[in-house]
């Protein structure tokens, strides 16, 4: 008579890190992560893992925190540990429904940094306090950052100076001196030796060869160039007068079109990623969605035809409202900014005893009056572009069109599109539109 056996289940742990990098692996590196969990669990826990994947959402674009849930659906799971409850996860409803599911089958999560164990009445009392607290602490710290650039740009404003990006183009460096970054030449890196590498060589591809055969270092290291690193930099310096580059064409000899679709480069699917047109078809998809081989992404293409009938009035809408300078509604806008922050300096002072009440109401009436002034000015109405407003028949120019208006186009669940717009037309609404 034959017996079934029971597979034994297993103590897990879960790893995870939304950003990690050598030069910066955090307090919670993968070191340090795997040595804590072993601790609970021993040398041979295995191990589930989902580096640089954030914590945010309900845990869909991490694989292996999807494969954990299934295993303990599947019941070969005992218990499961993690570093700390933020590893787990940082959204409230996802980790308190992880939870419900570890109870519903008997499985215990214990962290090493709360010292948490849900085996116990206090255990499961805590991880819904600091499920709350680990969703708090990443929207304060979202809100810290967002603060902390807001300033920085306000900074660098006021010094005449560009926010410059965080990886400067080869050839320059960002110098930072109390608290403003300048772009400057950078003498380890000069761009000279490549801007004479293609001059010499005639041909981008010709340049990468002459830059490895001379031992000029590649932007990554090493002395292997690639073409397209090596096109985007020439790219760059082309724009600035340095150098002088042939215009792109196709393998059939014919100008690329850089636009063959309306909305192309604009929307943005719901889970975050770019939408890529195909013409022939005339729709939009995304490319992770339709290659994700799962119904947990949901729709992942769009029809143009139904893209335009709302994004069409959306942008028809700004399109009749009154003509005004496109540079005196940036720098109205620029203005008003600075006036915000300088009351809220005003506020400061007033709430720190620096100045006194009768000199902060007459700041806070000064500002006051140039806010009106300035909203007075805005009534007007929105700007159109100086240029010739295309037809939407144009698709190349209506699409360039488009992208001097819109910061881009999120689509939800169901792909119905909402405009974040680039311009200061995200003031207004169609309260003064006259459709007569």
């Amino acid at each position: 008579m034959s017996r079934t056996t029971t597979p034994e289940r297993l103590a897990v742990a879960y790893l995870r890190r939304s950003t990690a990098t050598e030069a910066n692996p955090g307090n919670d590196s993968h070191e340090a992560q795997l040595a804590a969990v072993q601790r609970l669990c021993g040398p041979a826990v295995t191990v589930y893992e989902d580096w640089g994947k954030s914590g945010r959402g309900d845990g869909s674009k991490r694989p292996e925190y999807q494969r954990l849930k299934a295993d303990i659906v599947a019941g070969k799971v005992a218990s499961v540990c993690a570093y700390s409850l933020t590893r787990l996860g940082r959204n409230t409803k996802e980790l308190l429904s992880f939870a419900e599911l570890c109870d519903k089958h008997g499985v215990t999560v214990r962290t090493s940094t709360e010292s948490l164990d849900t085996s116990t009445a206090f255990g499961r009392f805590m991880l819904t306090i600091l499920a709350a607290v680990a969703e708090l602490e990443l929207e304060m710290g979202i809100e810290r950052s967002v603060a902390a650039q807001t300033a920085r740009k306000e900074r660098h404003e006021l010094a005449g100076l560009d926010v410059p990006g965080n990886r400067p183009i080869y050839g320059t460096r960002n110098v930072t001196e109390g608290g403003l970054t300048r772009v400057e030449s950078d003498p380890e890196r000069p761009i000279e030796p490549i801007l004479t590498a293609y001059r010499d060589a005639g041909s981008v591809r010709g340049a990468c060869e002459l830059l490895r055969a001379r031992g000029v270092p590649a932007p990554g290291g090493g002395v292997v160039w690639g073409v397209s690193t090596l096109r985007r930099i020439l790219d760059h310096y082309a724009s600035l007068g340095m150098v002088e580059l042939p215009e792109v064409r196709s393998r059939s000899g014919r100008r690329p079109v850089k636009a063959t679709a309306l909305f192309a480069g604009l929307l943005r699917c719901h889970c975050g990623r770019t939408m890529t047109p195909n013409t022939a078809r005339g729709q939009y998809y995304c490319a992770g969605g339709r290659d994700s081989g799962t119904t947990q992404h949901g729709q992942y293409s769009v029809t143009e035809r139904a893209l335009r009938a709302p994004l069409g009035a959306e942008a028809d809408r700004y399109m009749r409202q009154t003509t005004v300078s496109h540079k005196a509604i940036v720098a109205d806008q620029r203005e008003l900014d600075r006036l915000s922050a300088r009351m809220e300096r005003v506020e400061e002072s007033y709430l720190d005893g620096r100045i006194s009440a009768a000199k902060a109401k007459a700041e806070r009436e000064v500002i006051d009056a140039k806010v009106a002034e300035l909203e007075s000015q805005a009534t007007r109405g929105l700007l159109l572009w100086q240029e010739t407003i295309p037809g939407w028949d144009d698709v190349p120019a209506m699409n360039r069109h488009l992208r001097h208006l819109w910061r881009g186009v999120q689509l939800d669940m169901t792909m119905a599109p909402t405009v974040e717009w680039g311009i200061p037309g995200a003031m207004y609404d169609s309260e003064g539109d006259d459709d007569a």
